[in-house]
């Protein structure tokens, strides 16, 4: 006998959790770079130049972020029986275009997490983090999620030159039953002082590159002079014979 279901749970006995994916959406800042199809930001290659400076900011300046959630069921077997019977059950999350649900109110929160990356102590730093409860108004994605963030309330250790790396999403540790896929926004932000541009960052050649490079030139000066020394002697010996 097949079972009717809610639509987030599915098959033999309703036992198996729909999956289901979130995917952290930025709504701001607003990036001053933009994103091509191709893989690149304006004339800026990521797999050649890494992440340029989308989000820039002077040392006084407080960054805001705002983020809405957008999830998804990703599989989609057997749902319209339970579409069908959609006022058979109560749901704590419900989208209007039906593309997720969630008939359980959690016992305990489910959590969203902004979190700058100290990458010394990836798993056990999250002295900078803040962590949001999440309510069925954010996962149908009707409410902003927000943090703010100055200069003097990030530890130094999470800085990598004058850059800071935080990523935006559900935690995986507190999130609801079938979360498949967890898609967090991931957002590079710059420090700048005021004589900077807030363009690309500037690209530096490692140490080791600009060694080989200098050694490279050396070595190509060293062999013009040997070429330039043995061809003037072979002149001068054509000149020797003809007297």
């Amino acid at each position: 006998v097949m079972c009717l279901c809610p639509m987030d749970y599915y098959r033999e006995g309703c036992f198996t959790p729909r999956p289901f994916e979130c995917v952290t959406q930025l709504s701001f800042p607003t990036p001053s770079c933009r994103v091509e199809s191709s893989g690149t930001i304006d004339s800026f290659d990521m797999k050649a130049d890494g992440d340029p400076r989308c989000f820039a900011y002077r040392q006084e300046e407080t960054i805001a972020v705002g983020v809405f959630l957008n999830c998804t069921f990703t599989d989609r077997e057997e749902i319209q029986e339970s579409i069908d019977a959609l006022d058979s059950f109560d749901y704590w999350v419900r989208k209007p275009d039906l593309s997720f649900a969630l008939s359980h109110v959690p016992d305990a929160c489910y959590r969203f997490r902004f979190k700058p990356f100290n990458f010394n102590e990836l798993f056990t730093d999250n002295s900078a983090s803040r962590e949001i409860c999440l309510t069925g108004e954010h996962f149908e994605g009707q409410r902003l999620l927000t943090h703010s963030l100055s200069r003097s309330s990030i530890p130094d250790e999470m800085f990598q030159g004058k850059r800071i790396y935080m990523e935006a999403g559900v935690s995986p540790d507190d999130a609801p039953p079938g979360l498949d896929r967890n898609s967090p926004a991931r957002l590079f932000f710059d420090f700048v002082d005021d004589e900077e541009t807030f363009g690309p960052p500037p690209y530096e050649f490692p140490v080791i590159v600009t060694v080989l490079l200098i050694l490279l030139a050396v070595a190509a000066a060293a062999i013009l002079a040997l070429w330039f020394m043995h061809h003037r002697d072979k002149a001068k010996r054509r000149l020797a014979k003809s007297d």
